[in-house]
């Protein structure tokens, strides 16, 4: 029989970056941290995200350096407001 896990029990804690941090920061601490993404902090509002795609894509491909800061690269994430 098969056992049912939560969405908490599977999900791992979020790891956060400073927008002024470099990709090579964001690439050592995804390896450390065992993650795929990261989220971008800028003191208490996230403004993005980072993913190991965004590495390839936006940062490897185009031959960047690794002093490149994520806010650069990064996927902005985007807000709704309701009401006027």
């Amino acid at each position: 029989m098969k056992t049912m896990h939560t969405v908490k029990e599977i999900m791992k804690p979020v790891v956060n970056i400073g927008p002024n941090q470099t990709v090579l920061e964001a690439a050592n601490l995804m390896k450390a941290s065992d993650r795929g993404s990261l989220m971008i902090v800028d003191g208490k509002i996230t403004i993005g995200i980072i993913t190991e795609r965004d590495l390839v894509l936006r940062v490897i491909a185009k031959n960047l350096p690794h002093t490149t800061p994520v806010s650069e690269v990064m996927s902005r994430l985007c807000y709704l407001r309701y009401g006027f």
